[in-house]
């Protein structure tokens, strides 16, 4: 099954964006686990690293991790 989901920011873009719009790594780990399913793979279409840093985020937490340049 595939979770589509928008870019998840690091704690660098908190101060800059409202709460009601931030998604962060955190937050979408907890609404996988809140659904009761199991993030196994992040693919990754962005064309940056600027976002969040994929080893702490997902590969650190055993979530494979892939990145598409699109």
């Amino acid at each position: 099954k595939f979770i589509a989901f928008k870019t998840p920011l690091d704690d660098r873009y908190k101060e800059k964006i409202s709460s009601y719009q931030l998604w962060t790594c955190p937050m979408l780990l907890d609404s996988v686990k809140r659904e009761q399913k199991t993030l196994g793979c992040v693919i990754d279409l962005t064309n940056t690293q600027r976002f969040y840093n994929s080893d702490t985020e997902f590969r650190d937490k055993r979530i494979r991790y892939e990145k598409i340049r699109c």
